[in-house]
């Protein structure tokens, strides 16, 4: 059961900084260009992208092959990180409106 993506072992990501570092120049693109399709503020885009990266790292060992490609699997990640942001922001907003 294969764990590779593009050369890079998935799995070895969390521990290995080369297999971190060819999984981040493999992705990066996709990855900004997912969250900049759903985020509007560049600031957001670069901080959202980089909690992605960092979500990575902390599940890389948990990578499970058989339920899907190292691309599906990082799409997940970055739609609940997408996901979360949007619900930070909107109660950010209903604290302000409240103190407002």
């Amino acid at each position: 059961m294969a764990t590779r993506a593009q050369g890079c072992d998935v799995r070895a990501v969390a521990t290995q900084p080369e297999q971190f570092d060819a999984f981040y120049r493999d992705n990066l693109p996709f990855v900004r260009q997912y969250v900049a399709r759903r985020l509007d503020d560049p600031c957001d885009v670069a901080d959202v992208t980089a909690d992605i990266f960092l979500r990575v790292i902390r599940s890389a060992a948990t990578y499970r092959a058989d339920l899907g490609a190292p691309r599906a699997w990082l799409t997940g990640i970055a739609r609940n990180a997408v996901a979360e942001h949007r619900r930070a922001g909107v109660q950010h907003h209903v604290a302000v409106r409240r103190l407002g």
